[in-house]
């Protein structure tokens, strides 16, 4: 088994257990995608043609509001799953853009591919249903803190909860995830620092 596909398997396992049968099915519907240092894998008005798995690299998927104004809903490394649930299934236009922050390489599954595995490995399906709601579980703890946290309070909180990050993304992009200016994140950091 190459390298990628057994770390995805390694990361299914992780939450939920898979047969080794079901495994080679499910290894055989991803195509093994590249991406350079900046490409898109889609860009606000693209349809998302991918659900991806990350297995090398960095990504951020960001939105810009009314103002214009970059606004970054998550980084996603290794590990991570990737793409717009909403255009993937509807075939509309995303609001979003998911952009490689290192080169990439993913195991990607189209719309076909995925349902597929959904439909043919109950082990992957399983699988989904718990990262799945774990993301929803994230999404809401994230929409608090937003609404409740100081900057200081939401670096603090991004620091710990990624602290490999810091030395991989630019310090604008993490402003733009903490929604503050890099002028304010660069205050935060000097207070900090002065500790």
């Amino acid at each position: 088994m190459d390298p990628a596909h057994a770390r995805l398997r390694a990361h299914i396992e992780a939450t939920h257990p898979i047969s080794d049968a079901e495994f080679d099915t499910l290894r055989a519907l991803p195509s093994l995608m590249r991406m350079k240092k900046g490409e898109h894998l889609f860009q606000q008005g693209d349809i998302s043609k991918y659900v991806a798995h990350v297995d090398k690299g960095c990504l951020r998927y960001y939105t810009n509001n009314a103002d214009g104004l970059e606004r970054i809903l998550y980084f996603a490394v290794e590990g991570w799953w990737v793409g717009d649930l909403e255009s993937f299934y509807s075939n509309e236009p995303t609001a979003n853009s998911l952009q490689a922050l290192e080169p990439c390489e993913l195991l990607a599954f189209n719309l076909a591919a995925f349902e597929q595995a959904k439909e043919t490995v109950p082990s992957f399906r399983k699988f989904l249903e718990i990262k799945w709601r774990r993301a929803y579980t994230g999404n809401q703890e994230r929409t608090f803190q937003a609404m409740t946290s100081t900057p200081e309070e939401r670096y603090e909180q991004f620091v710990k909860k990624y602290p490999t990050l810091m030395e991989r993304i630019p310090l604008y992009h993490i402003a733009a995830y903490l929604g503050i200016t890099p002028e304010a994140l660069s205050r935060i950091r000097a207070r900090r620092v002065g500790r």
